[in-house]
Parts: structure tokens; sequence; C-alpha cells
């Protein structure tokens, strides 16, 4: 059960609110507003009856579809952040509602940074425990330094089997990841201890291969295509999957730098479903 509260208490009720509020007419002009708004706004509230809300300058960004503003810092008042709202009452008119949303704001941004730092730590790709592309890239820099000042050689293979999203749509869900986890163990069976394999993305990996020429990564790739040929590969239900898998082989050449040697392994890639097994070298 309810019971009707007296004007002079619905009020103060509004006015001791814990959220700014401004009610406005139908014109954008203020009518009232309550004591919260002064401290969140940084404003006088003598002077705003009247004025256009839309025309005060802590208020702009309500009337341009954001719900979050930036309130600078004052002498007397620290930056803020603030969320809000506009409802519509009766006879035409509205009224904005304003929390503080700083210490959200401070967190959200907290949040973000450590996910970025721990993101150019992580050298793993979740999935496939592999090493993701940035630490591929890390790997390869100096390999191709040490080759421009001696000569040493080193090739790069880039595998490309069908995308897991496709093999998803094929085979179920959840078959797309499962088919890369267990490509990802055939590769590490087949490589020496001081190859290097990871998981660019999707169904794209680079093994990196130091002090092999091409003709010896030609070779790996065939041993590894026919592998994964010969190789049943099934689904978590025992789904019997057929793969596709391209191979691009190239090694380094006078010149090279990381960017060069990447873009020709995966130009060599894109033209291998035409070369003989799969296999395009250059």
């Amino acid at each position: 059960m309810t019971r009707e509260i007296s004007h002079t208490a619905a009020l103060k009720l509004l006015d001791t609110a814990p959220c700014g509020i401004i009610m406005l007419a139908r014109d954008n002009t203020i009518i009232w507003c309550n004591a919260n708004i002064g401290a969140l706004l940084g404003l006088d509230l003598s002077p705003l009856a009247g004025q256009y809300a839309a025309a005060l300058k802590p208020l702009a960004w309500l009337f341009e579809s954001q719900d979050i503003g930036y309130i600078p810092a004052s002498e007397s008042r620290p930056a803020r952040w603030l969320r809000g709202w506009r409802e519509k009452l009766d006879g035409d008119g509205q009224a904005i509602f304003l929390i503080d949303v700083t210490e959200q704001q401070r967190l959200d941004s907290e949040h973000n940074r450590l996910t970025q730092q721990l993101d150019e730590v992580d050298t793993r790709d979740s999935l496939t425990g592999l090493a993701n592309r940035r630490a591929l890239l890390q790997n390869l820099e100096p390999l191709v330094s040490r080759s421009r000042r001696y000569g040493n050689p080193f090739s790069v293979i880039r595998i490309r089997t069908d995308d897991p999203a496709q093999l998803d749509k094929r085979y179920g869900t959840g078959a797309g990841k499962s088919i890369l986890v267990s490509i990802s163990r055939e590769l590490k069976d087949q490589l020496r201890w001081t190859d290097i394999v990871g998981r660019l993305d999707g169904g794209e990996f680079l093994l990196i291969l130091p002090e092999t020429a091409r003709d010896a990564a030609t070779d790996l790739a065939a041993k590894i295509a026919e592998q994964l040929a010969t190789t049943t590969l099934t689904t978590a239900d025992n789904k019997t999957v057929a793969l596709t898998t391209r191979y691009g082989v190239t090694g380094w050449e006078k010149g090279d730098d990381s960017r060069k040697l990447l873009e020709r392994v995966a130009r060599l890639a894109n033209q291998a479903a035409a070369a003989p097994n799969h296999i395009a070298v250059g």
C-alpha cells in the first residue's frame, strides 16, 4: 500500500537525491534542478533557470547522442565522468538524470591497460599452445639479422588449412578448434627442437627453420603434407574430417627483411592450390 506525499516532501526528496536532476520545459529551457547538479557540473545553480540546457557546455554531450560525458577539472573540483539520460515528462517536458561514474571509468581504463599489457607479453596461442603471431615475429627478427651478417640459411613454411569457421559449418560447432589442435600436435612431432612452429590466425601456421636451406624445407613440407594426408583427423564426436592444406615454402634471400619474407611465403601459399602436391616454392 502506498500513500501520497506532499509537494514539499516530493521536492525535498528530489533535491536530496544522490543523482543530479534537471527538469526542462518543452523548449529545453531549465525550469528546476536539484542541489547535486551544482557539485556534479561545477556550476552555480542560481542563474541556471531559463537557460537552454543544450547551450551549457557541461551538458552539450547529452544532446549529441552520448550517454557518458567528461567534465574537466576546475580549481575547486576534480575532473568527473558522468552518465546521463533523459526521460519525457507530462506536458512535453523532460528530466535529465546524471550520476557520477568516475570510479567506474577509472576501473575500466585500468582493466583495459592491464589487458593490453598482458596481450603484449603473451607469446602463446590460447587454443593450440603454439607460439602466437607476436612470438613468431620476435623469433624471426634475430634470424634475419644473423643471415644478413653471416649469410646463414634459414627457411619458412606457411601452411594454410581450412578456416575453423568453415569446419564448424561442415562438421558442427567446435570442429574447427578440435582439428587445429590435432594439426598442431602433428606439426610439433615433425620438427626439430631448434625449429619454431606457431599459429598466425584462423587455419594459418608458420614454421621457422633455422640453418635450413630452401630445398630441405621443401622436403619437410612434402613430408608434413604426406603425414597430414594419411592421418585420420576426427572431431570430438568422431566425425572424419576431409582437410585441405596448402604450403608456401621460401628461404631467406639477400635483401630480405621479415616483412618481405612473410609477404613472399604468404603469396606462395596463395598459389599453392595450383601447385604440385599443393606445395609452392619460391
